[in-house]
């Protein structure tokens, strides 16, 4: 069996991006260096003047600190750092709050800094007390110097997309790829050792120093949590409260859990759909479907085609059953999506992959991460097992039967990155009495709600919230966890209200609540040359129905406009000529005003049915587009009746008949776009 390689080996990566325990005693930070900060244009972040409210202050830079803290006179490196304030006349709070990103290699500037900027979330625009935002990217990360991006791994994938290789190929090609990013990164002097979670702690305290803040309030994500906690451990002081969210333990190695948190999760959601009497009868055997599929599209991979959504540029991709569970899989980290999951599958077994294929251009195509300060610390940090860890006990066959081998070849990885190896010394939970928020998405598929309990035991002053609804990064995707932490940054000693509800069944997408254009995602992306170019045919379709304006009263002026046959149906056809035309452009015209007044207003909301359909409010488009078919056959039978009776003049009938060609182009191109499968999907 072979297995597609882009989505084999980055399932083998992107699922163990959130990490680990085994760590060295900290190096210490030298207290005679002082951290600097220097402001820069915020365009270098890719923050316009013209994206920031009137109503706040955006300040860009970069906070100098050195690659090592315990060399303080050695090589120094510049964190990218973007403060965000109201700039209106309310009571500033003196402590911030920080935001660390998950990864390790995700870039907080580039995730958060447009949800600050266009959302405005309430946490910083109380109408009495604001407090600053700090973005920060970590060492190594994109917008920091130096990162250790690595083009290379994105250049292999592209070249893979649509070749099927046996996994042992791919592995050696993706290895050959990271010693090239290694060797241009070691060549251009960067010490990639230096780029761990201990150095990352340090340098949240520089960002302190160098801002002027006397304490901070530290929130962290994913592996921003483990950052967080080696903060806590090396510098409580300055830390007034923390607040972690989808949690990684110190204590636990998390690389070989995996197999266990993606059973927990998959079985959570199955078992959340049957419960649901609507999503159990939508969705019936859910579980078997899923797998069946898998195994299915392993057997007889599909092409599919996925759009780079920098570049708008377009490849043909091939498909196999772990590209899909890849997909399935990370669609999990987000609580927007879990309601959709059930209609991805039952989408796939039907041979329908609109969502999929949305999905994968975001995942293949993103350039925010960096995979240099993935492997720096993944390798130093967490590479302290043995094959034979992985934790498989009583999970699914198909998660189980590559886990061992997945473990080898992140072995194979580590073998090439190098690096400095830790012991095992800060194993050990982090203890303290920091006023701390642990927040667990009950759906979270890779880090569970345990590991959070697990946190908490050994803080003393912690609150433990499991958000039925959440899923991997509740903050700004739940609105309760937004309260949740609005109410504990006021009081950080004070347990906050549970606003959260307590029913955790997702309002799943079945056939009931939307119209299915399965081909709508690629429309509102626009990003398919192929669709943009359909859409401009498609808009001189109209136009040319349209001449009928103008084009049939001169012809009854100048023209012989009377069908030889005077029998009382043809004279009938011939009197609806001129208005099918009309008619079937005015419809039209109806038609496109509802598919972008729905795509507009689902896009305010941010919506994620924009990948599926409209909803049921909309179901008279495929009313409408009944109506067009209808008209255009009656188009072709009145050119038909025309040619066959020598009606009109020899022009006349070339016009109509193009007139009717023209409807069947617009009605092939709805097709296309999957507008008109809503009458027959179920």
């Amino acid at each position: 069996m072979t297995h597609h390689p882009l989505y084999k080996f980055s399932l083998l990566l992107l699922f163990l991006s959130l990490l680990f325990s085994a760590l060295p005693q900290p190096p210490v930070q030298a207290a005679d260096f002082t951290p600097t900060f220097q402001r820069t244009d915020c365009a270098t972040f890719k923050i316009e003047a013209a994206q920031i409210p009137p109503s706040h202050d955006v300040i860009c830079g970069y906070v100098t600190v050195p690659e090592r803290h315990d060399a303080p006179e050695g090589k120094t490196i510049q964190l990218a750092v973007v403060v965000i304030h109201k700039n209106a006349p309310i009571t500033r709070a003196p402590d911030p709050l920080f935001i660390a990103q998950g990864g390790p290699g995700g870039s907080t500037i580039d995730t958060y800094a447009s949800i600050f900027l266009y959302r405005q979330p309430n946490i910083m625009n109380s109408d009495t007390n604001s407090r600053d935002i700090v973005l920060f990217d970590q060492r190594g990360t994109l917008y920091s110097q130096p990162n250790l991006v690595c083009d290379e791994m994105l250049e292999l994938s592209i070249s893979l997309l649509d070749v099927d290789l046996p996994d042992e190929e791919v592995l050696q090609r993706s290895l050959k790829a990271l010693q090239a990013c290694r060797d241009r990164l070691t060549n251009a002097g960067i010490d990639l050792a230096a780029y761990n979670s201990y150095e990352n702690a340090h340098d949240i305290n520089d960002i302190r120093m160098a801002l002027g803040y006397e304490k901070i309030n530290l929130y962290g994500v994913s592996y921003g949590t483990l950052l967080a906690q080696h903060t806590m451990r090396l510098h409580p002081d300055i830390l007034r409260s923390v607040i972690i969210d989808s949690v990684v333990p110190t204590s636990v190695n998390f690389v070989t859990e995996v197999p266990q948190t993606q059973d927990r999760s998959l079985r959570t959601l199955f078992a959340t759909c049957q419960a649901s009497p609507e999503c159990a009868a939508a969705y019936p055997n859910l579980e078997q479907t899923l797998f069946d599929t898998i195994e299915q599209l392993n057997q007889h991979p599909i092409h599919i085609r996925i759009t780079d959504p920098e570049t708008n540029q377009s490849y043909r991709a091939l498909l196999d059953g772990d590209g899909f569970f890849y997909t399935l899989f990370m669609a999990l980290y987000s609580s927007e999506f879990i309601p959709f999951i059930p209609r991805m599958i039952q989408d796939a077994q039907r041979g329908e992959y609109s969502a999929i294929a949305y999905l994968l251009s975001v995942l293949t195509f993103d350039r925010s991460m960096s995979y240099g300060m993935y492997y720096s610390v993944l390798c130093a940090e967490d590479a302290d097992f043995s094959p034979q860890d992985a934790n498989t006990a009583n999970v699914y066959p198909y998660l189980a039967k590559d886990a061992e081998k997945d473990l080898q070849q992140i072995q194979q990885v580590c073998q090439l990155w190098h690096g400095e190896r830790f012991d095992s010394q800060a194993d050990a939970p982090i203890v303290s009495d920091i006023p701390t928020l642990i927040i667990n998405g009950e759906f979270d598929p890779i880090t569970p709600p345990a590991f959070g309990e697990q946190v908490a035991q050994h803080l003393s002053n912690s609150y433990v919230y499991t958000l039925p609804l959440g899923s991997h990064g509740s903050f700004l995707s739940q609105p309760c966890a937004e309260d949740l932490m609005i109410a504990f940054l006021a009081d950080p000693n004070t347990a906050p209200p549970q606003v959260c509800p307590a029913n955790n069944t997702p309002d799943f997408l079945t056939r009931s609540k939307f119209l299915p254009i399965p081909s709508l995602s690629g429309i509102v992306m626009m990003k398919d040359r192929q669709i943009i170019a359909s859409l401009i045919i498609y808009g001189l379709h109209i136009l040319l129905l349209l001449t009928i304006v103008i084009v049939w009263p001169a012809a009854r002026l100048f023209g012989k406009s009377r069908f030889r046959d005077t029998s009382t149906a043809t004279q009938t056809i011939h009197a609806l000529a001129p208005w099918l035309p009309l008619a079937i452009s005015f419809w039209n015209i109806v038609l496109t005003g509802l598919l972008l007044y729905g795509i507009g207003k689902l896009a305010l909301e941010e919506n994620m049915l924009l990948f599926f359909g409209l909803p049921t409010l909309f179901t008279p488009i495929s009313i409408i587009a009944i109506t067009i078919i209808l008209m255009s056959i009656a188009m072709a039978w009145v050119t038909f009746s025309a040619w066959k009776h020598s009606a009109w003049s020899t022009l006349r009938r070339i016009y109509y008949t193009l007139l009717t060609l023209s409807t069947f182009t617009g009605i092939f191109l709805l097709i296309r776009w999957g507008l008109l499968q809503s009458l027959w999907i179920p």
